[in-house]
């Protein structure tokens, strides 16, 4: 191998890091809650089947909803850089469902 060869190579092997392939993850849900907001701050849905957020005026004192989700994380490794989210939710208003992704 001559000299000339050697330099073309070096700067590609310096590279080859920054050329890692990516994973992909799918990760879902491992908890979730509406919060209701009242005075005291005590009402809340966990073990409910669906998720509420907005105002609802259908139930005066009750009429701000809140939803939270946590997702477990552990799946990522420890110094991993997240470059993309591709999360959804899917909309229902009086029975009329719309798939919402952001």
């Amino acid at each position: 191998m001559n000299v000339r060869s050697t330099l073309v190579i070096v700067p590609f092997l310096m590279l080859a890091p920054a050329l890692a392939l990516a994973n992909s993850i799918d990760l879902t849900p491992s908890h979730d809650n509406t919060l209701f907001e009242i005075p005291d701050g005590s009402l809340s849905n966990g073990a409910g089947e669906q998720l509420y957020v907005g105002l609802s005026h259908l139930a005066p004192g009750f009429a701000l909803r809140r939803a939270l989700v946590q997702f477990d994380l552990s799946a990522i490794p420890g110094g991993s850089t997240i470059t993309n989210d591709n999360g959804g939710v899917i909309y229902s208003d009086s029975g009329n469902a719309i798939s919402v992704y952001g």
